[in-house]
């Protein structure tokens, strides 16, 4: 059993129920808050590598007071 599946002209079917000015205002707004979450995810990398120096300095600080004591 074979099943053809034809394309009716419509490109973008996950909306096919929008008008074409809400499909292009509904694209914006996805790539906008996946440029925000994008934002916070190379935020919160860029904030555990900074922390995670700075707690190695602050360690090694730590570590030369205790042996020269």
């Amino acid at each position: 059993m074979y099943v053809i599946l034809t394309d009716i002209g419509n490109e973008n079917k996950q909306m096919w129920f929008l008008p074409p000015i809400l499909r292009i205002f509904v694209g914006r707004v996805v790539m906008f808050m996946v440029k925000v979450i994008l934002f916070f995810i190379i935020s919160l990398m860029l904030s555990l590598t900074l922390n995670v120096a700075l707690i190695a300095v602050l360690y090694k600080n730590w570590v030369d007071k205790q042996l020269h004591k």
